[in-house]
């Protein structure tokens, strides 16, 4: 039975396109689009349009895991192990169930006479493109174990960046989500017993006191508008940011917070001149890596100036006058390019690049979470004492009055 699969690739004259196509297997479709003389850049199943909007079960490696990966089958081939026999040795070690399923297949592939880079390429929910086209130029060059430690420490470099922004973003998101509970658990459960007294009093209640009744009561008598409205804006804020047109909106919006987009920017850069690093100091070709590396970023503000970037390299201008010509680009880092075009040590300057703003990144989430931190304190401090304010008025009014 044959199965649909989407792909991206260039075509002979390096024009990149995008499709779909008919085939029994993922190995025999890369085939196929070989034989047009396409080289695939990804290449997947395409699912069935079932499941909630959001849904979306990972079922790859992290990047330790390909670190791990990469490692040990460089230090195996080092050894003098032969390939298939390096992949059964980490296909019965690993912990990762999908990656030992992977590398089990990749095996298969080498054993009917596959190059490696031809067997990863075609588990691209496992093995990123990055690595796929790094194992090829090792393989052309004879420096695949080179090339293998290289992306091992890409994707350390990788995950630990990934860990960092991770850690700096957690605890402020739990102390939100415990104050969001408590604060909807006193406005819920514990004002409505105050109620029926302030109403039974007579009093005229202060302004403060009136609007927390008001919002009490519509949390517990019409919860339902809230279930509702919840229920309705989400799966559809879902479906919207999942177009091309919703993601770029989101990513804009993100670039331009405050404190916020400045991270986000330099996660992007660090991530997309790492990898472009990485592939130019293994023999990819400039627009090659380009095409490899834009998707990379995750943001798709970022994504859209690589595209442009990648269209005019491929007329042939020049690197660093791209990236001047997008205000996303800082300036020190065109500069920095613009002297490794000049010198000849473009990917050692991109890697140079990418080192300076992982330490930015630290240095910035290091003071983002001073600041958050403090001020999220405040913001549940301001409220809880607005609802405590609310509840003291006309308790103390009501006491002089019976006095």
């Amino acid at each position: 039975m044959n199965s649909t699969f989407i792909y991206q690739a260039r075509d002979p004259s390096g024009k990149r396109v995008r499709g779909t196509i008919e085939s029994d297997s993922i190995h025999q479709a890369v085939d196929a689009l070989r034989h047009r003389g396409y080289l695939v850049i990804e290449i997947k199943a395409k699912r069935p349009g079932l499941g909630l909007p959001g849904m979306n079960f990972r079922s790859g490696a992290s990047g330790n895991e390909l670190a791990l990966f990469c490692r040990q089958l460089a230090t195996m081939s080092r050894a003098g192990l032969e390939l298939v026999t390096a992949l059964e040795i980490i296909k019965e070690q690993h912990p990762n169930p999908y990656l030992r399923q992977a590398v089990s297949l990749l095996r298969e592939d080498l054993v009917g006479g596959r190059q490696l880079s031809e067997a990863l390429r075609g588990q691209p929910r496992i093995f990123p493109a990055v690595l796929v086209h790094m194992v090829a130029a090792g393989e052309t060059g004879g420096i695949l174990d080179d090339v293998l430690e290289w992306m091992a420490h890409h994707f350390e470099k990788e995950q630990n960046l990934r860990e960092k922004v991770k850690g700096a973003l957690t605890y402020p998101a739990v102390i939100a989500l415990v104050a969001v509970a408590a604060i909807v658990f006193l406005v819920a459960f514990v004002l409505p017993t105050f109620s029926n007294l302030f109403i039974s009093s007579g009093l005229s209640l202060p302004w403060p006191t009136r609007l927390l009744l008001s919002s009490s009561q519509f949390i517990t008598k019409k919860w339902y508008w809230l279930v509702g409205g919840a229920l309705l804006i989400l799966p559809l804020g879902s479906l919207y940011l999942k177009t091309d047109k919703g993601w770029y909106h989101k990513d804009r919006v993100l670039l331009a917070l405050p404190r916020v987009g400045p991270i986000l920017l330099r996660v992007g850069l660090a991530r997309i001149c790492r990898a472009l690093g990485t592939l130019l100091t293994g023999g990819v070709p400039l627009l090659t890596a380009l095409g490899v590396v834009k998707n990379t970023a995750g943001n798709r503000v970022v994504t859209q100036a690589l595209g442009e970037v990648e269209r005019g390299v491929e007329k042939g201008s020049g690197l660093s006058a791209l990236f001047a010509s997008h205000p996303i680009f800082p300036k020190m880092m065109v500069q920095m390019v613009a002297v490794g075009e000049k010198t000849g040590s473009l990917s050692g300057m991109l890697l140079q690049i990418a080192d300076y703003y992982e330490g930015e990144i630290d240095y910035v989430l290091a003071g983002f979470s001073s600041l958050l931190e403090p001020a999220l304190v405040l913001v549940v401090s301001g409220i809880v004492g607005f609802i405590v304010i609310s509840i003291m008025l006309p308790l103390i009014e009501l006491v002089t009055m019976v006095g």
